[in-house]
């Protein structure tokens, strides 16, 4: 962290950095004020016959030449409006039709009504091919009484083309009231035979033009439209010389201790008619000093801006750590209110979704341990027992998501590829939700469109769970019609496959859409909400879909009902034989645990060591092991295990040793390493209610041979014990169902097969 003073002297440094700058900038300012002038070289041009030659400022007379130049192009904005309205005028049929026939009072009329249309002009004058005038509208007032031969000079023989000019006195008293000058733009009027039978003049008053023209004029400088004849004015008559000559574009001289600098405008003048210009004059002596002053104020303004800006560095070095911590402020303060938020969903959701269940377990375990189920109206035994067993099948769907969440989430999810039935994925989701169709009613249908390849490359449980999230919200929002299930190919030519699960229930609102894939988001999120769930199947059907490299997407009507398609990645199907779809064979009621006829007992004769410290769990899973024929001893800690594995003689030894991982005394992760220790070669399972990313691998680092997650399903402990004792005399199926969102997701475990 950076100490007061450090601060304190960064600050008198800039300061300092400031002064120095602008003494500096003043420095320069009048040194360049002090300097000799007239050593430069003198712009070509500016010797005039009958001008005086004195020594100026090259920069002064730029700025004049500046000053005149912004004058000619206003000067020659004007021109050009005036002469694309004489232009307009001359276009007119009936102008020319009268030209041509002399008709003075036709013409008059034009011209009145022209001059009215024209903005920005000040007289509209229609002569004839002699020059007379023939027809005039003023803007100032009434023209002043004109001799019957009045006429502007202009010459109209030859091909006639248009032209900008200044009128002389006697021409612009015969066509505006008052003095001074104006300028004419001149647009000759074609007859039918291509000769020119007149031409329209648009007057613009000259003081229109210098009220423009001063707009440009800077202190010291002034502008004037002139015609070249100078009126006497020997600088006029310089500057309209040197313009004379061929290819000339601008004029300068010195004369009487001034600067005079002209400029053409850019019109091509009137045949026979001197060419008009813009013309500045100023003292050499005053744009030098006002020069001088535009310097000091501009270096001034330079060391200013300078000052201000290493001012304004060095205050944004010393805040900068001042608001990188205020923002580390504000963002960690975000981050606690969003995770407090969050928490107080999770636990609101957690909750609600955790109580509503237990409720019912609770509930339907008094009524049987008061022996309720025996009173009139009482629901029976079954009754109770289904309704406790779906919802701890509910319960655990529940951990299981979480679980799932957290796991993909820390990016743990593991993704296993493999050549994999499509058909028998299919069958399996949809045997999961066949039973509970059945009970609302509506039908389960599957469709396939196409040829769809009979196998494909992918994560076999991902893929299932997808399955079965989508048909299970289906089957669950759907009162009446169906849910079908259609596989496609969206395109042959790629390595995708399409499931579709559609169906004709209630539909969602585009409101509704845009939340479908958040935690803990319903579409009906209120504590009255019919359909129950806890708002993450979609999240992990989302994030599932992502590790399978594909697409998902939803489109849903209210009232009509909604549809999801799902692509994913199919690897290499070339060769690969469509699906031929024959008579499903027929599916063995749900009951209890089926096992195949020539082996009633798939355990008997193995003796089964079971360390475990619950007593429940020690009388369930002693209960289950027995009526599968194996001898089972109990542990109720991992030291008590070791010694029972120790006493046993070498022709009654244990077959197979269940562990649990977390028990007093001696935990049953210190239990293994110390059995492994002793050379002791025995098959041990791992049976924890840890379900934890990484809990697996770390079990079976610790010697386990395998693992198996609370609760435990009777068919999976059964085949892990076989699986264990002889390896491929069974096949060890995933320790726990991939469920869907809701009650009865849970599938038929897998039989026992004959050893």
């Amino acid at each position: 962290m950076r100490q007061p003073w450090s601060r304190g002297i960064r600050s008198a440094l800039v300061g300092m950095a400031a002064v120095v700058g602008v003494g500096a900038a003043i420095a320069w300012a009048v040194t360049d004020l002090r300097r000799p002038s007239g050593t430069e070289d003198r712009e070509p041009g500016l010797a005039a016959a009958g001008a005086v030659a004195t020594p100026h400022d090259p920069a002064a007379t730029a700025g004049l030449c500046d000053a005149v130049d912004r004058a000619a192009a206003e000067a020659a904005s004007h021109a050009r409006t005036g002469l694309r309205h004489a232009n307009r005028i001359a276009a007119r049929a009936a102008v020319a039709s009268a030209l041509a026939r002399a008709d003075q009072s036709t013409l008059g009329r034009l011209a009145e009504r022209e001059c009215g249309a024209v903005p920005g002009a000040d007289a509209v004058v229609l002569v004839d091919r002699a020059g007379r005038i023939v027809g005039v509208g003023a803007s100032l007032g009434p023209a002043t009484a004109r001799a019957p031969d009045a006429r502007i000079d202009i010459e109209l023989r030859g091909a006639p083309a248009p032209g900008v000019t200044l009128l002389t006195d006697a021409e612009r008293a015969a066509v505006l009231p008052g003095s001074g000058g104006a300028m004419a733009c001149v647009q000759p009027v074609t007859a039918a035979d291509g000769t020119a039978c007149g031409a329209v003049v648009v007057c613009i008053d000259i003081e229109r033009i210098d009220a423009a023209l001063r707009t440009h004029a800077t202190r010291g400088v002034a502008l004037m439209l002139a015609d070249g004849r100078g009126g006497g004015d020997p600088r006029m008559h310089a500057l309209a010389a040197v313009l004379g000559r061929p290819g000339a574009h601008a004029a300068s001289l010195d004369a009487d201790g001034g600067v005079a600098h002209a400029r053409p405008g850019p019109w091509n003048g009137v045949a026979g008619r001197p060419q008009a210009f813009i013309a500045g004059f100023a003292d050499a002596g005053a744009l030098s000093a006002q020069l001088g002053h535009a310097r000091m104020v501009g270096a001034a303004t330079v060391a200013s801006i300078g000052a201000l800006g290493l001012l304004a560095v060095g205050l944004l070095v010393q805040s900068r750590s001042q608001r990188r911590a205020q923002v580390a402020l504000v963002s960690a303060r975000n981050e606690a209110d969003a995770a407090s938020r969050s928490k107080t969903e999770f636990l609101a959701n957690m909750s609600h979704e955790i109580r509503t269940p237990m409720t019912a377990i609770l509930g339907y375990v008094d009524l049987l341990a008061d022996h309720g189920d025996l009173q009139p109206g009482a629901p029976s035994r079954e009754e109770a027992v289904d309704t406790i067993r779906r919802n701890a099948r509910h319960l655990l769907a529940l951990i299981n998501d979480i679980l799932d969440l957290s796991k993909i989430e820390a990016g743990q999810m593991p993704v296993d590829r493999q050549r994999v039935r499509v058909m028998d994925l299919v069958q399996d989701a949809l045997r999961l939700m066949d039973d509970r169709a059945r009970q609302k009613g509506i039908a389960l249908r599957l469709s396939i469109e196409g040829e769809v390849p009979d196998t494909i490359s992918c994560d076999p449980t991902r893929l299932r769970q997808v399955l079965i999230n989508l048909l299970g919200n289906a089957v669950k929002f759907t009162e009446q019609g169906s849910v079908t299930l259609t596989l496609r190919r969206p395109d042959p030519l790629t390595a995708r496959m399409a499931f579709e699960i559609e169906d004709t229930g209630i539909g969602m609102t585009p409101e509704q859409l845009s939340r479908l894939y958040k935690p803990f988001a319903q579409a009906d999120s209120s504590t009255t909400r019919r359909y129950g769930g806890t708002g993450l199947g979609l999240a992990i059907t989302r994030r599932c879909v992502d590790l399978l490299g594909g697409t998902i997407a939803v489109r849903s009507v209210p009232g009509t009902g909604t549809s999801f398609a799902v692509t994913v990645e199919t690897g290499d199907v070339s060769g690969v034989q469509p699906i031929r779809l024959s008579a499903p064979a027929s599916q063995p009621a749900e009951g209890a645990l089926r096992l195949p006829s020539a082996v009633r007992q798939p355990l008997s004769g193995i003796r089964v060591l079971l360390a475990e410290d619950g007593v429940d769990n020690q009388r369930l899973i002693r209960f289950h092991l027995e009526r599968a024929g194996a001898r089972v001893d109990v542990a109720e800690n991992g030291a008590k295990a070791l010694e029972r594995i120790r006493e046993c003689s070498r022709l009654d030894r244990f077959d197979v040793v269940l562990m649990d991982m977390q028990m007093p005394v001696m935990d049953g992760y210190e239990a293994v390493r110390r059995l492994v220790a002793t050379g002791e070669r025995m098959p041990v399972i791992a049976l924890t209610a840890h379900a934890m990313p990484g809990d697996r691998e770390r079990c079976i680092e610790a010697g386990c041979d395998e693992y198996l997650c609370k609760p435990v399903d009777p068919r999976a402990l059964i085949s892990a014990v076989r699986h264990a004792i002889a390896p491929g005399a069974t096949v060890c199926t995933s320790v726990r169902a991939m469920h869907a969102d809701g009650p009865d997701r849970a599938g038929p475990a897998p039989q026992a097969a004959a050893g």
